[in-house]
């Protein structure tokens, strides 16, 4: 089948036009670098605010007359010591909200055969519960090497604590490699892929629906085939997906120039003026590293992000061309949002062993390289064949599936009234 390129283009313009101009393409690429910057500083503004005004205070009861004291040096703010005969004016007070609650530490917490007791008239929280459990190990901790009576040398040793620096080998050198932060930006590349694919690709069905249902869809297939339609539809609005993402790509990386020396600004670091004014943080403390991403990971991106839209896009096109309304093709659907899904679910142990035969096979599926290919690529140096080798696979699956939707899309757009199975999809593909 011959393809006029001419028409195509017309058809990308007048998908793309319309809906870059639309009132929901507008707001959501608005909102998301708000809801990061939101992101960003309301725990930075919430954490002053807690800090500075909601103390909790919890007493302490100690039959060991020893751990109580040490907690109290740890953190006095936090503690009080109270005797056992005060229990029950303890928890009538826990109670009716005069204080915050109470730990009961036994003797038998320093020989590990019981744990403390802590009452609050909730949980305490997450933050308070770990900061509870790290200063009673601390005291406990002395405690001990105090009764044995060992030398303060010793005692320093328990307080080393060693840590690893990892670095990555180049061709040009050694560079360091921050694990937790490679994973956050695996994360959030592969959720942008996931919700292009998956968002992206239901505004394409629900698009084609709508022309449908709309009789628009008869002028159009009049002046251009049917799969000059579903070509130029699908290009278009992956224009669309990429204007977004560069616009958000421009927004987070001056959200970020801003909310970095901000951030040491409202934590109360000693930044100099200028630096918070310029936005250059080389006189930032030297534990405060913003990350560094490759060009080669920003081109990677690209490629994925474009060729996993193309690949669901034609699939949803072909879905909404086979049905009269949302509804009629949900039970279509939901083999196509699995592909989608199940790629998320294995985020996890992919990224965090990013060479083993789980990763690499599954990031060789075309329908699961977009997400899995791609959070390899940030958190390891894949092997050049595997990454080149997904994208060729990723290209071949994509044009299997723009000729077998072409198929489905050239009877399903002029098909009205018929409640559509996956056995009658196959039909229209012998068929035509």
């Amino acid at each position: 089948m011959r393809i006029q390129l001419s028409k195509v283009s017309i058809i990308v313009k007048r998908e793309y036009l319309t809906r870059v101009r639309g009132k929901g393409f507008i707001i959501s690429t608005i909102l998301a670098p708000v809801f990061l910057l939101a992101i960003f500083l309301i725990p930075i503004l919430t954490g002053d605010f807690d800090s500075s005004n909601t103390k909790t205070r919890y007493a302490i009861i100690d039959q060991t007359n020893s751990v109580g004291e040490r907690m109290l040096k740890l953190n006095p703010e936090r503690f009080f010591l109270a005797d056992l005969e005060d229990l029950d004016s303890l928890r009538s007070s826990t109670l009716s909200g005069e204080m915050d609650g109470y730990i009961l530490i036994t003797e038998n917490v320093l020989n590990a055969s019981e744990s403390a007791s802590f009452f609050s008239a909730g949980s305490g929280g997450l933050s308070i519960t770990s900061e509870l459990r790290d200063n009673l190990r601390s005291a406990v901790r002395e405690e001990l090497l105090s009764r044995t009576n060992v030398s303060e040398d010793i005692r320093s040793i328990f307080e080393i604590r060693p840590d690893i620096e990892s670095k990555r080998i180049t061709d040009t050198g050694e560079k360091d490699v921050n694990e937790g932060m490679s994973f956050i930006i695996a994360y959030i590349m592969a959720m942008a892929i996931y919700m292009a694919m998956f968002g992206y690709g239901s505004l394409i069905m629900q698009g084609v629906i709508e022309e449908k249902t709309n009789r628009i869809v008869e002028v159009i297939v009049s002046a251009a085939k049917p799969m000059e339609l579903l070509l130029g539809k699908v290009i278009g609005i992956v224009s669309l997906g990429m204007t977004q993402i560069i616009i958000w790509f421009l927004a987070f990386t001056g959200i970020g120039a801003i909310v970095a020396p901000l951030t040491l600004l409202l934590t109360g670091s000693n930044l100099p003026v200028d630096s918070i004014t310029t936005g250059q943080l080389s006189n930032a403390p030297s534990d405060f590293t913003l990350p560094e991403i490759d060009l080669s990971i920003w081109l990677f991106f690209a490629v994925f992000y474009v060729l996993g839209f193309l690949i669901y896009g034609a699939i949803f096109a072909a879905l909404g061309s086979a049905a009269d309304n949302p509804q009629d093709v949900q039970h279509l659907a939901l083999p196509v949002y699995l592909p989608i899904i199940i790629p998320m679910l294995l985020l996890m142990p992919v990224t965090s062993d990013p060479n083993s035969t789980l990763a690499i096979v599954t990031s060789m599926i075309p329908l699961f390289s977009p997400i899995l290919m791609m959070s390899r690529i940030v958190v390891t140096d894949v092997p050049l064949w595997q990454s080149l080798g997904s994208i060729g696979l990723m290209i071949g699956s994509f044009l299997a599936l723009l000729w077998l939707s072409a198929k489905i899309y050239r009877v399903g757009i002029l098909m009205y009234g018929k409640k559509i199975s996956f056995g009658e999809l196959y039909r229209w593909i012998k068929y035509s």
